[in-house]
């Protein structure tokens, strides 16, 4: 990801957290008194972050398709950088049709790749797993931790996708939302 898309990144992201009521415009957050909606803002954070995630990585294999002269980030003559220029060779031999294919399966996969995710928090065969955010002031020092499933259980499946909808760059960075996807 390049200094220009990283930024654009943060400026979308913080502006979801102000259309949100999550920030104020000294980019403070504004946690809510209420257990219960700091709880739901916390895991929204949560979803934000993971949506973020999600987004970079598609810039950043976008970029590697359709940029076969693209910088890599690697030291010249490493391993990653020489797996820069593998990726970016065998894309570059392939029609326009073929790299939107696959755009597609990184972009379907990545949702996946989400939802599986958010089922094993939700689903943890080996005990019962909790997610808790702790909320830090200027000083980085603790001011109190909110639970974020807030009624004891995760369920965070049924959201990851929508947050997808929520929080994601989408068309802006040629990753459509659910609404934009064709079937």
């Amino acid at each position: 990801m390049t200094e220009k898309q990283r930024r654009e990144n943060q400026k979308h992201y913080l502006e979801c957290c102000r259309r949100e009521g999550w920030l104020d415009k000294d980019n403070n957050h504004l946690w809510p008194e209420d257990p219960e909606a700091r709880a739901d803002m916390g895991r929204g954070l949560f979803g934000l972050a993971l949506t973020n995630a999600l987004d970079s990585i598609f810039i950043d294999w976008n970029d590697l398709i359709f940029n076969p002269k693209g910088r890599t980030k690697a030291t010249p003559g490493s391993i990653v950088d020489q797996l820069d220029k593998h990726w970016r060779s065998g894309f570059a031999s392939m029609t326009e049709e073929q790299k939107d294919f696959v755009v597609q399966v990184i972009d379907d996969l990545l949702d996946s790749v989400a939802y599986k995710f958010a089922i094993t928090l939700d689903r943890f065969d080996h005990g019962n797993l909790s997610l808790h955010l702790t909320a830090v002031d200027d000083q980085q020092q603790p001011k109190f931790t909110v639970q974020i499933q807030p009624h004891g259980f995760l369920e965070m499946f049924q959201d990851v996708l929508g947050w997808r909808d929520q929080f994601g760059r989408g068309s802006a960075i040629g990753r459509p939302t659910s609404e934009e996807e064709e079937v």
